[in-house]
């Protein structure tokens, strides 16, 4: 069982959480519109309800123990992978499993090892994070599972024992049909210790896990308007729901998405050319039912967007392996003054394109160079009209490191300060000049502008 003893729900962030009661002044989940008065005119906000069906993980999950020659070792960051409810099967397990280490897990750590029926442990390479790891694209958890792996267990190698809630995407086999965890690598590491020490024989891998239904859960979404002076608009869109603290994902991409709001609510509506929409979406994490509704409900309002923003996971410290120079030690996660790079995507034209790059660049959002990555929460819709997110997927993405501490606010301001210009600067283009040209809808993501 995990140290935390809590459920791997998908969860509305603390940070996100005040945001949006500050936002509604009342959190109970039904339809409603709420009136806010400004100095210069008039917020309106709307929540639309919708009822859904979520399986979770209950708190007696993973890899609880580990035994070899009568010593065991108690598995405390053993997580389920993200979607482990809907691919194990099973709502209940409780199994004692022979246990395989198989290194990276490549085509020559299986020679010679049956691991058919047993618990197959993974060391994973992050790239940079959970979400992109070996174990994918090396195909080491298809290959694992082909083989007849009744278990898999991934460790993640980070320095530290950190909790994961883990896509594994990355790789080109994602048919996961048996039960997968992760660990930290401190856990994994004493499972490899004690297995190099038995020299692989006589291991043994105790694996729980146990499945909760809620078929009436209720999901609401806040829809912030400002009116504009004209009928065309610009839609930001920010998730509020997250796992752990979510600090960076997404308490971060909510709070830039209220600082933005907030500038541009203080500004007389004579001097906002397009009304602006700053809608708080929940379930991207089980889902994404909620942009699914936008792309479903929106199209009027799409017909005359002139930018849909995904303010997702958008300012994270840098932290960077290092150790005591002149030693043997083992690296550790240190600390910087630096911000993680995100990436970042257009849809539209190359103008839009380049507006958004020099934004960006102009209050020193860290970016690749290059466009690319996820649209994140605006997959649904970001081809609706045109679009850009900004979605930072570092190491502490899904970990119980995901903290407060992480977010510097001063990238949080340069965020809002970035996506400032960016709107004032596209409200001095005509909508024709911003959408993609015929040729590219709904062509790919990028367009050819870099930074």
């Amino acid at each position: 069982m995990p140290a935390s003893g809590r459920d791997t729900r998908v969860t509305l962030t603390p940070l996100a959480r005040n945001a949006i009661n500050s936002l509604s002044a009342d959190s109970r989940p039904k339809t409603r519109r709420i009136a806010v008065n400004n100095p210069h005119g008039m917020v309106k906000i709307s929540e639309k309800g919708s009822t859904y069906a979520m399986n979770v993980i209950k708190n007696s999950i993973g890899t609880s123990w580990f035994t070899s020659n009568g010593k065991s070792i108690h598995l405390k960051s053993a997580f389920p992978l993200i979607d482990f409810p809907e691919t194990v099967g099973p709502l209940k397990g409780d199994h004692e499993l022979d246990t395989v280490w198989v290194s990276l897990g490549q085509e020559s750590d299986f020679l010679g090892k049956d691991v058919r029926g047993k618990a197959v442990f993974i060391y994973s390479i992050p790239t940079p994070s959970v979400l992109i790891q070996s174990s994918m694209w090396m195909e080491s958890v298809g290959r694992a599972q082909k083989a007849g792996a009744a278990a898999i267990i991934v460790d993640v190698a980070i320095p530290g024992n950190m909790q994961y809630v883990s896509h594994l995407n990355g790789g080109r086999v994602r048919d996961i049909k048996v039960p997968v965890f992760t660990l930290g690598d401190d856990d994994g590491r004493a499972v490899e210790q004690m297995n190099a020490a038995a020299k692989g024989v006589g291991l043994k891998t105790h694996v729980r896990w146990e499945v909760g239904q809620y078929p009436d859960l209720k999901q609401d979404i806040v829809i912030g308007k400002l009116p504009g002076m004209t009928d065309e608009n610009i839609v930001m869109v920010s998730h509020t729901d997250g796992f752990f603290e979510g600090a960076a994902d997404n308490g971060a991409g909510t709070a830039a998405m209220l600082g933005t709001a907030e500038y541009f609510a203080k500004m007389p509506k004579e001097k906002r050319r397009r009304t602006l929409y700053f809608v708080a979406l929940l379930d991207h994490h089980s889902g994404d039912r909620g942009s699914k509704w936008l792309h479903d409900n929106f199209q009027s309002v799409f017909a005359k967007t002139a930018m849909i923003v995904n303010s997702e996971h958008v300012a994270v410290l840098h932290s960077v392996l290092d150790r005591r120079w002149g030693s043997n030690d083992r690296p550790s996660l240190v600390a910087t003054n630096a911000y993680e790079p995100s990436w970042w995507g257009v849809y539209g034209s190359e103008r839009l394109a380049r507006t958004i790059a020099h934004g960006l660049a102009t209050f020193g959002v860290p970016t690749q160079l290059a466009q690319g990555g996820s649209a994140g929460e605006a997959a649904n819709v970001q081809f609706d009209a045109p679009s850009f997110y900004l979605d930072n997927k570092g190491t502490f993405y899904h970990t119980d490191a995901d903290t407060p501490d992480k977010i510097p606010a001063s990238g949080l301001r340069n965020v809002v300060q970035a996506f400032a210009k960016i709107y004032d600067d596209i409200n001095t283009v005509d909508l024709k000049d911003l959408q993609a040209p015929p040729s590219d809808r709904p062509g790919a993501v990028s367009r050819s502008a870099s930074r």
